[in-house]
């Protein structure tokens, strides 16, 4: 069946070249799923567009947009193009692993922009719920793909710092506090960020004025 272009998921398809049946085996799909997801009854969720992305180049981002008259790209940011599909399936198996910089560069960006979030909602009062949420997102993630557990915590802040891009200072701060808190055994564990703090009472002023001199 043609593809309809109605959905971006559609319009990937199309750019393909590819049947329904042979885009279903790729996408480990029934064809009757891949036709609702291009008609737009089924909505497309994170984890098929992560699949999209790593069967085809094509970028997560575009994809979840949801506008398939926006020019697609692919996941480096170039016009997404046939070429680019077939050289992607040629080298599937090189494609889902990058260079160890592009890894430490995304995560130092990434942990840039928590801190970032983090210091702005401390600003407006909302530090837990952003802990929460950041803690909750590291679960579900965690449990989609795992973690690398040759990984120390000595090993995770030298591999982000050295030798590609300096972290910011307000950053660098909190690295130096958390190494103290984890040499104080005082660092909190992920599940226990989640929580709320016990709400402390507030000290009552007293009611006996004191006696003037």
């Amino acid at each position: 069946m043609k593809s309809t272009e109605k959905t971006t998921a559609a319009k990937l398809r199309s750019i393909t070249g590819e049947k329904d049946s042979v885009w279903a085996d790729i996408l480990g799909k029934s064809v009757h799923t891949i036709r609702h997801l291009e008609a737009g009854t089924l909505k497309l969720s994170p984890a098929l567009a992560a699949k999209m992305n790593y069967e085809t180049g094509i970028s997560i981002k575009w994809l979840l947009d949801g506008k398939p008259k926006v020019p697609p790209v692919s996941a480096d940011g170039r016009i997404y193009t046939k070429k680019i599909y077939e050289n992607v399936r040629a080298g599937k198996k090189s494609f889902a692993t990058v260079k160890d910089s592009d890894v430490k560069n995304t995560v130092a960006d990434a942990l840039v922009l928590i801190c970032r979030v983090l210091v702005s909602a401390n600003r407006q009062r909302n530090f837990h719920l952003a802990v929460y949420r950041i803690a909750k997102a590291l679960a579900e993630l965690r449990a989609e793909f795992g973690e690398a557990k040759d990984f120390s915590y000595e090993k995770v802040l030298n591999y982000v710092q050295q030798p590609y891009l300096p972290l910011p200072a307000d950053v660098q701060e909190g690295i130096r506090k958390a190494q103290q808190m984890e040499r104080d055994g005082t660092l909190p564990k992920v599940e226990d960020l989640s929580k709320p703090p016990t709400a402390k009472r507030k000290r009552q002023p007293s009611s006996v004025r004191r006696r003037k001199a």
